[in-house]
C-alpha cells in the first residue's frame, strides 16, 4: 500500500513539473512576440500593442523632375511670312514682262529663287564696277541660275532697280552671264521659284499664254 502511495505521489509531482515548464515556456514565447513586436514599432500604447507611424518620404516623388516641356505649335501663319511658289511662263511670252507684271499686279514682294528652261536671244549687260558694254548672244541657250527682287508697295525702302541677273550655258558648253537687257524670250515653258510676302496669293501660278 505504502509503495502504490509513493508512486502515485511522484507522478502527481512530475505533471506539476510538466505544468509549469509548459506555462513557463509560453510567456516567455509571448514575451519574445511582445519585445519583436515593439521593437519596430514607432509607438508603444498603455496595453504594450505596438503602433505603426507613416512617415511622408522627402523630397520631390520620382519622376517629377525634368519632364518634358509640350511642343509650341502656331496654327496662325504671320501676313509678312514668306511663302514659296512656282511661275510657269509658256514659250513664246517675255519672262521678264510676264514676272514683273505679276509682281505688280497682285501687289506683293517677289525674290526669285532659282529657274529652268531653255530662253533665246539674250542680250546682258556685262557685270562690272561701272556699267558694261551690252553683248547680244544668239541661240538657245539653259537656264542655270536667275534671280530678281521686287518689294510690295507697302514697303518703305526704296525700289530696286537691279533687274534680272541671269547665268546661261549654250549648246556648245560655253557660260554667260550678265543682266538681262530687253526681252528675254522663253522657247518652251519656263519655270522659275520665287519667294513671294506681303499678300495672301495662291502657291502656283500659270503665265496664259500669248
Amino acid at each position: 500500500m505504502k509503495a502504490e502511495y509513493e508512486d502515485e505521489r511522484r507522478r502527481e509531482c512530475q505533471t506539476s513539473e510538466e505544468d509549469d515548464t509548459r506555462s513557463s515556456g509560453g510567456s516567455k514565447k509571448s514575451k519574445k512576440i511582445t519585445s519583436s513586436s515593439s521593437a519596430g514599432a514607432g509607438a508603444v500604447a498603455a496595453d504594450g500593442a505596438s503602433i505603426e507611424v507613416a512617415r511622408r518620404p522627402r523630397g520631390r516623388p520620382p519622376g517629377s523632375k525634368n519632364k518634358p516641356k509640350p511642343p509650341i505649335i502656331i496654327t496662325r501663319e504671320a501676313e509678312s511670312a514668306m511663302r514659296p511658289h512656282v511661275l510657269e511662263v509658256p514659250g513664246g511670252q517675255d519672262v521678264v514682262q510676264a514676272i514683273t507684271q505679276y509682281a505688280r499686279r497682285k501687289a506683293i514682294g517677289l525674290c526669285l529663287l532659282a529657274g529652268s528652261g531653255t530662253v533665246a536671244n539674250v542680250t546682258l549687260r556685262q557685270p562690272g564696277p561701272t556699267p558694261g558694254p551690252t553683248v547680244t548672244f544668239h541661240g538657245r541657250f539653259e537656264i542655270l541660275s536667275i534671280s530678281a527682287t521686287f518689294l510690295p508697295p507697302s514697303s518703305s525702302l526704296p525700289s530696286l532697280s537691279n533687274g534680272f541677273a541671269i547665268s546661261l550655258a549654250g549648246a556648245q558648253g560655253q557660260i554667260v552671264g550678265g543682266s538681262v537687257v530687253g526681252a528675254l524670250l522663253a522657247v518652251g515653258t519656263v519655270i522659275v521659284v520665287a519667294a513671294v510676302f506681303g499678300s495672301h496669293v495662291h502657291g502656283h501660278y500659270w503665265f496664259s499664254a500669248a
